[in-house]
């Protein structure tokens, strides 16, 4: 009923991706019936082919698990007791990522009365995103799941990578598990977010180095943007009495020069968000940092 398989669909030959053995077990469950929304899934993913970011994912999906056949889940299991019993029969419980999925939908308050916020949330555009490592329950289980209950599948599922060091995966054997929970207490949290934000491409995985994470923090948070904002402000406080003033067009040269790097920082961001290229729309964003910068040196 399931099966360990690396990204490109194969069995991983009784490892599982934590390293241990599988253990070959069998026992009484429900299944899903995948195969009979197989059509149905494809033809959604042809009319919509942004659906999937980035795009070489959805033809993952579609070469390695449903262009094969969908096989059908099994959505219950017997050897434990943790989880949702199966009503009209106790003794099962329903398979983590069923409830996991659809908490998505239940925790805002789907088939409650009057749904709750359901309504309100999910007819707005609807992002996902996720692990690449969870991409096939978000991409298959979920839109069929949907399906099934006849709800607006999202609009979006951005898969993202991991963050790895140098030396490969984060493992506690490895002793190279960075916490998050360190970062914060000692840079704080808007500069992990950034950090994260800036390093880590959508498509791919990002390396993360304790001399690249501070020397980020250093050279373009402090540096770059701290360094800018004191200038900023001590001038304001010191020629326009605390107030900003009105902007005047084109007074010189410089001003022209820098009104057209903004011009263009704008909709360079504008577009990286879209595309959810979070690395090269905040590059655009330091590009106007480092230009002011530059403005004020030269004038």
């Amino acid at each position: 009923a399931e099966v360990f398989r690396d990204e490109a669909g194969n069995v991983t030959g009784g490892i599982a991706p934590s390293g241990h053995e599988v253990e070959w077990v069998s026992e009484e469950s429900y299944f899903l019936r995948l195969s009979k929304y197989q059509d149905r899934l494809v033809e959604f993913f042809k009319a919509h082919p942004e659906f999937i970011t980035p795009d070489g994912r959805l033809n993952e999906m579609l070469r390695n698990f449903i262009e094969p056949g969908l096989e059908d889940l099994a959505v219950s299991r017997t050897t434990f007791t943790w989880g949702v019993p199966v009503p009209s029969n106790p003794k099962h419980v329903v398979y983590v990522w069923i409830d996991a999925l659809l908490n998505y939908a239940t925790a805002l308050g789907y088939a409650q009365d009057e749904h709750g916020n359901f309504d309100k949330f999910w007819n707005g555009t609807v992002f996902h995103m996720v692990g690449k490592d969870i991409l096939r329950f978000h991409s298959i289980y979920w839109p069929i799941l949907l399906m099934m209950l006849d709800v607006k599948l999202p609009d979006r599922l951005i898969a993202h990578g991991w963050f790895v060091m140098k030396d490969g995966k984060m493992s506690k054997s490895k002793g190279n598990v960075v916490y998050p929970e360190m970062l914060v207490e000692r840079y704080g949290l808007d500069p992990l977010r950034y950090y994260l934000m800036r390093n880590l491409p959508v498509g791919s995985d990002g390396t993360f180095t304790p001399e690249d994470y501070v020397g980020r923090i250093n050279y373009e948070l402090a540096n770059d943007l701290g360094n800018l904002l004191n200038r900023t402000v001590s001038m304001i406080n010191k020629y326009f009495d605390g107030q900003i003033p009105a902007y005047v067009e084109g007074v010189t040269e410089f001003d022209h020069v820098l009104a057209e790097v903004a011009e263009q920082s704008i909709a360079d961001f504008h577009t990286h968000m879209e595309a959810v290229d979070y690395p090269r729309a905040l590059e655009a964003v330091w590009t106007l940092i480092s230009r002011t910068n530059k403005y004020i040196d030269e004038t």
